[in-house]
């Protein structure tokens, strides 16, 4: 994981509270520039995750890279504990969560605009590349999410 540094920061790397405003757009669902592109094309994408038995050890990274994220996904796969949440506006994001020290395994949820779009991946799984794989597609296509996996819809949130 990335470590901390004077006033909290390390490259794009930002401890909680140290995160520099986003700018991120609200995720509205339309595109009004004419471009024909998805309303999500361009928002800024914010990486979170936090190891909950470390310290925590948490952190922020704004416009992260596809390195970023398969670090922190390995990272949360090789701990005991935490979560990562790859967001882009408000009430869209994927995230994932360790369910047991033990054996590993990770869940993993996205949620499309507001809580009645929230899905749950129907299986746990142990495989960080599957989970990578899930968050690289979120992060290029939302749309492209939903019928990659067996996804469960979660009411009553």
């Amino acid at each position: 994981m990335p470590g901390g540094a004077r006033d909290g920061a390390v490259g794009r790397f930002y401890r909680r509270g140290m995160v520099p405003p986003s700018g991120s757009s609200s995720g509205s669902s339309s595109d009004s520039s004419g471009s024909g592109r998805p309303a999500w094309h361009g928002q800024r994408l914010q990486l979170e995750w936090a190891d909950i038995n470390i310290g925590p050890d948490d952190g922020v990274v704004e416009s992260p890279t596809d390195d970023d994220l398969e670090q922190i996904i390995r990272q949360l796969h090789s701990a005991d504990t935490g979560f990562v949440i790859l967001s882009r506006g408000d009430l869209h994001y994927m995230q994932t969560a360790r369910t047991d020290a033990e054996d590993g395994d990770l869940i993993v949820e996205y949620q499309d605009g507001d809580t009645s779009r929230h899905y749950l991946l129907q299986h746990t799984t142990n495989d960080p590349d599957e989970v990578l794989g899930l968050f690289r597609l979120w992060r290029d296509d939302p749309a492209q999410v939903h019928g990659a996996a067996e996804w469960q819809l979660l009411l009553d949130l």
